[in-house]
């Protein structure tokens, strides 16, 4: 029986994985707020604007100087506006995201995963010790930018 191992995973492709799984939220994330936004406008939206333009149709037959007014229902009834809302709705959702990315990689930055002196070189003989320190942290951590770049550059 042959044991068959995993080729090693590049930078580049543990970045395509990251770039797609991101991608894959981002598009779920838009279609699961076009469902709930579409069921509120099934639901509320547009039972809401039929009912009073009724009323203001009733008025209009039996006032000719009746002047209708403006509701947020009938103005929100079309599917373009409810399209501008999904889309609203998913840029909030991606900004979001990203600014709680960024809020994570910042705190890396604070961090001192090597416990080097100021000024301390790091030889080439060193470098393999100070490669295990950030190969132990958990990999969640690992796939920040900072412990990517420290990997990167204590490999070569």
């Amino acid at each position: 029986m042959a044991i068959t191992t995993d080729p090693p995973v590049s930078p580049a492709q543990r970045g395509h994985r990251r770039n797609r799984s991101e991608f894959m939220l981002e598009l779920f994330a838009l279609l699961g707020i076009f469902v709930l936004v579409h069921a509120f406008y099934t639901a509320v939206v547009r039972p809401q604007a039929s009912v009073l333009l009724a009323e203001q149709a009733t008025a209009m037959a039996g006032d000719p100087n009746y002047v209708p007014e403006r509701s947020f229902w009938i103005i929100a009834k079309d599917p373009e506006q409810e399209v501008c809302f999904v889309l609203g709705f998913w840029a909030i959702f991606v900004m979001l995201h990203r600014g709680l990315k960024v809020t994570r990689a910042r705190r890396f930055l604070e961090q001192d995963f090597l416990h080097l002196p100021d000024g301390m070189r790091v030889l080439p003989e060193d470098s393999r010790e100070y490669l295990r320190q950030v190969e132990a942290l958990p990999p969640a951590d690992r796939e920040q930018l900072l412990p990517r770049t420290l990997h990167t550059a204590l490999e070569r």
